[in-house]
């Protein structure tokens, strides 16, 4: 066995230095400019993959099917089909490369593992710090009560939402396509939805991960709210989880209501005076506060199916902005006389009819975030001037989407996005066109909103006594577990291997949703980066929680301060409904562990039988992760390592024979590592 778990940034292993047999097991290769070992080496071996379209996109496969000598077709399996039964692993002697480059499907396992693991544990209760080893600082968690009361609608957030699309359009943001992950409904889980979005602005101080948990409808049955979430505000000058912001959707509705804002103030028609709500909810209150902060209507009419809520809402509003608003008995009437309409329902079902409209309205629709949503017929962006917050996300599940499957518009008939707009690249209202804005939301808003907030708590003690609104239901707020805790409590062990292991066979059954995961590049000014986060999670059918993890990487100028490349967070929320739950401040311990666990995965079901020896290509934690995992379910007699730091090769040979109790023997070279070795892992960057 041979392990390769090195920086991937160039080949660590020959053909001619492997026996016939051997299995490798490669771990370095999670980004499209990575590849640890020559494609020829796949192209005659049989190959299994953690996950094969993702190993398409940034593994070792893809450097393989790139250099021409395979195409994704001839990868054997994945590893859950193996465990599974539904394909055969090994057979006899031959070659395996296993491509492991990390699924949401292990982050979920682990994120269930751990909270069993910390079961009636105080978090952060005097656990002895390791001060011999540098630390990047801990992220603070600041509650609902005290977010709410420090951030308010204002013109400087919808000014900070509007620069964001700005320089969104300037190409100054690196926003990837969210990730969606489905609870499926069980006895004691779902349904519900978790929304993953983020972002960083060039030169800002911090950069944005948000979870937006909705549509858990049963938790209404039980007094409480359908929806929660948390923001992940990440400093972007040594990668650090800085702040955790447990929001409630109280900052998403915010920063929902700011880009409302900014599409009225540049594309609503000169002299515009009233003003339409279709849905009488909390974003239609964003809407109109945040609104009011840049743009002056008369009046106002609203429209929801209850009465009761348009009522309610009417009455706050005119009360809190100062002119009236007028409750409505159809849409229709709500609309007729509007110069701007606000859309921001379910997205079930059509909710205006083109006829009902005036020529020159401006409609800004913020209800379809997904594929299945759809607020306004599709004729009605035929027939106008469509601009949106981000032209590739409303294709795949805007308003945009619905008119172009429809066959009415394609994607190149938008106008523009609302960035090209404010920067100037693009005229905004030209006369009385009729305009429709589409606003699925971004994560340059989030971005945004993040480093906004982060001005306003400054100074500002989490927790300190702010007054708690118990007329509201309220969802249980989630615990900061520290690092010390963590790894204190969090051990590698068969229980671990066996849960990652039986997530790869439910992946392969179909039982987990694991999206593509996100990129996020932190571009290197100043006072910023380089440095990168990956944010990747998944769901198991019927386990009691899902997980999301930031790994924050790459941070090499913290190197030079003393301080790690490297951290990160995992966001473990309640299946049942939708709360997030803790939050573990694990810095790359648990991604580690969870890595070791899939190598040792592939070891038990990949290896040659009676494999005795294994070599290691790089010696750094991954290598030692995988040695320790590889230990509780597997037994080798002897271990080969290589690092091109002779004194890390050493002490990590010295090191794991002590903790396993067979030797590990220093090489010289890469090559004598692994001439005798059964399986090889390689680990490098």
């Amino acid at each position: 066995v041979v392990f390769t778990q090195t920086p991937g940034g160039k080949w660590v292993l020959e053909e001619q230095w492997l026996r016939p047999h051997v299995l490798i097991v490669c771990s370095g290769s999670d980004q499209p400019t990575k590849n640890e070992i020559p494609p020829s080496i796949l192209a005659n071996a049989k190959v299994v993959t953690d996950i094969t379209a993702q190993c398409a996109r940034v593994g070792e496969v893809r450097s393989a099917v790139e250099a021409g000598v395979m195409t994704v077709d001839d990868v054997y399996a994945e590893i859950g089909q193996i465990i599974s039964g539904a394909k055969v692993g090994r057979e006899g002697n031959e070659r395996i490369v296993c491509d492991l480059t990390g699924t949401g499907a292990q982050d979920a396992a682990i994120g269930s593992h751990v909270m069993d693991a910390l079961r009636g544990v105080v978090p952060n209760a005097g656990g002895v710090i390791d001060t011999s080893k540098p630390r990047l600082p801990a992220p603070k968690l600041y509650d609902y009560e005290t977010i709410k009361q420090k951030v308010k609608p204002s013109k400087a957030l919808t000014e900070a939402v509007e620069n964001a699309f700005a320089q969104l359009a300037g190409g100054k943001v690196d926003v990837p396509m969210p990730m969606h992950i489905g609870i499926a409904e069980t006895t004691n889980a779902g349904p519900g939805d978790c929304h993953i979005k983020g972002g960083y602005i060039e030169s800002a101080p911090t950069w944005t991960v948000k979870l937006a948990c909705v549509s858990f409808y049963k938790n209404i049955e039980k007094g409480l709210p359908a929806g929660s979430g948390v923001f992940v505000v990440c400093d972007a000058a040594n990668g650090a989880p800085k702040a955790i912001l447990h929001e409630n959707r109280y900052l998403t509705d915010l920063r929902t209501g700011a880009a409302g804002a900014v599409a009225v103030k540049h594309l609503a028609v000169r002299n515009a005076k009233s003003v339409a709500f279709i849905g009488t909810g909390v974003i239609a209150e964003a809407m109109a506060r945040a609104t009011a902060t840049v743009f002056g209507f008369e009046e106002a009419f609203a429209f929801s199916p209850s009465p009761q809520k348009s009522s309610a809402f009417c009455k706050k509003m005119s009360e809190e902005l100062g002119f009236p608003h007028y409750a409505c008995a159809t849409a229709e009437d709500a609309v007729r006389a509007a110069d701007v309409v606000f859309t921001q329902t379910p997205g079930g079902k059509w909710v205006l009819e083109e006829q009902w409209l005036r020529p020159h309205v401006l409609i800004v629709c913020s209800g379809s975030d997904q594929p299945t949503k759809n607020e306004i017929p599709p004729s009605i962006l035929a027939n106008a001037k469509v601009v949106t917050d981000i032209t590739a996300q409303c294709a795949r599940v805007g308003e945009v989407r619905s008119a172009v499957e429809a066959g009415v518009m394609t994607v190149d008939d938008v106008y523009a996005e609302i960035g090209q707009i404010i920067s100037g690249a693009k005229v905004g209202r030209e006369g009385n066109e009729r305009i429709v804005c589409d606003l699925t939301g971004t994560g340059a808003q989030d971005a945004a909103i993040g480093s906004h907030v982060m001005d306003a708590l400054r100074g500002v003690v989490p927790n300190a006594g702010g007054v708690i609104d118990t007329s509201k239901p309220r969802l249980p707020a989630p615990k900061l577990y520290d690092y010390e805790t963590i790894k204190q409590k969090v051990k590698p062990s068969k229980a671990l291997t066996e849960a990652v292991e039986n997530a790869f066979a439910q992946l392969a059954g179909g039982k987990v949703d694991v999206p593509m995961p996100m990129h996020i590049g932190i571009a290197e000014t100043t006072n910023a980066g380089p440095g990168d986060c990956h944010i990747k999670g998944g769901y198991i059918e019927s386990a009691p929680t899902w997980t999301v993890k930031l790994a924050c990487v790459s941070f090499y100028k913290n190197i030079e301060k003393g301080l790690p490349a490297g951290s990160g967070v995992f966001v473990v929320c309640d299946a049942a409904n939708g709360a997030p739950k803790a939050i573990l401040h694990e810095n790359r311990y648990l991604t580690d562990l969870r890595t070791g666990a899939a190598g040792a995965v592939a070891v038990k079901h990949l290896a040659v039988r009676n494999a005795k020896s294994v070599a290691f290509i790089g010696t750094g934690v991954i290598a030692e992760a995988m040695a320790r995992a590889t230990a509780t379910v597997f037994g080798f007699e002897e271990a080969f390592a290589f690092s091109p730091s002779p004194q890390k090769s050493s002490a990590f040979c010295k090191k794991m024979s002590e903790e396993l109790g067979f030797p590990h023997y220093a090489c010289a070279t890469a090559e004598d590592a692994v001439r005798a070795a059964d399986v090889v892992f390689t680990q490098t960057p």
